[in-house]
């Protein structure tokens, strides 16, 4: 049985490490533009999809959790020790950072981009902005961050927020849209 072929054994039927490391062997080997630093692990059903010409690098001992959907058109950037919560959709097409040690809870959304008001879904009618995530951030549980945000270092997102202006460093924003609720300790 061929490398690719237990790979995708181990990504549908595996458990553990053992799914997490084979996972990441194929990934690796067919899309040019992923790096992944050492001890990384990938949960049951996550996606990682490097279109050509974009790169995803993923910091060492980073936590990838169950049915994540990780795109990278342009340059996606995931610190090291950082950890992806279940269901969490990061999109990015032009430049996404996240930085070291950052939390990003389950089913958040990160999205560097958006449609104009009745296009029709093309890149060519795309808006972009870098979306840039400082160390140590929290980011709560379905939390959305739009394009063109700076979230300063230990800031809190809180869940179901609306981040679509820059947070600073040490903040705590929550509501739709995000506004500051306070400092972090």
């Amino acid at each position: 049985m061929s490398i690719v072929r237990r790979s995708l054994r181990a990504i549908h039927f595996g458990a553990g490490r053992l799914r997490s490391a084979c996972a990441l062997a194929w990934y690796r080997a067919i899309y040019e533009g992923l790096v992944v630093g050492r001890d990384v692990t990938l949960g049951r059903g996550a996606t990682l999809r490097v279109v050509k010409g974009g790169r995803m690098v993923i910091g060492e001992g980073s936590r990838i959790e169950a049915t994540c959907d990780l795109v990278s058109y342009g340059l996606l950037e995931i610190g090291p020790r950082a950890f992806v919560g279940r269901g969490s959709i990061i999109v990015a097409t032009d430049r996404i950072s996240i930085g070291a040690d950052a939390l990003i809870a389950a089913y958040a959304t990160i999205r560097d981009h958006d449609h104009s008001v009745g296009a029709r879904q093309s890149r060519e009618d795309l808006t972009m902005g870098p979306v840039i995530i400082g160390d140590n951030v929290w980011v709560g549980t379905k939390a959305s961050i739009l394009k063109g945000v700076r979230i300063g270092s230990n800031a809190v997102i809180g869940a179901h927020a609306l981040v679509n202006k820059d947070v600073a460093a040490g903040a705590v924003v929550g509501g739709i849209p995000a506004r500051e609720l306070g400092k972090s300790r």
